[in-house]
């Protein structure tokens, strides 16, 4: 095996036991088996085969999805390697309208940002007489849409 099988391999194996433990996976064959009044061994073959069957139901499912993906690949694959490029161009466009919109580009929890100074008042506005205090406040909802515009050479 090469590297990187072995590390899908480790990587399957591990997520698989780790799945087993979230205990909505086991926990109702338990409960089932105490109210049907089953033996620990026939609750155990139940559970047993339920992971048997749950196991060979996903890797048909991912099976499907695979072909399934290769198939509509080749049917656009070929139109989509084309439009890529505009729909690059197109996407990029809108979001950076959309940032200029909304006035630049700002981090929500903006009031937190800084250390809270009694003697300097917090008016929102960027300035040189205190340059720790570059943020925008979260309180207001909606940046002031002039916000964006001034930051853009006219």
């Amino acid at each position: 095996m090469g590297g990187t099988s072995s590390l899908l391999f480790v990587t399957a194996a591990a997520t698989a036991a780790f799945h087993t433990l979230i205990p909505d996976h086991w926990l109702p064959f338990v409960l089932v088996g105490r109210a049907r009044g089953w033996s620990s061994r026939t609750t155990a073959l139940v559970s047993g085969l339920s992971a048997v069957v749950h196991v060979a139901l996903s890797a048909v499912l991912g099976l499907l999805a695979i072909g399934a993906g290769e198939l509509v690949a080749k049917a656009i694959g070929h139109q989509l390697e084309r439009a890529s490029g505009a729909l690059l161009v197109v996407f990029g466009t809108a979001y950076a309208l959309w940032a200029w919109r909304k006035g630049g580009h700002f981090h929500p929890g903006g009031a937190l940002l800084h250390r809270a100074d009694p003697k300097v008042a917090c008016d929102g506005h960027e300035g040189p007489e205190n340059p720790e205090h570059l943020h925008y406040h979260a309180r207001s909802w909606w940046p002031r849409r002039s916000a964006g515009r001034r930051r853009w050479p006219r």
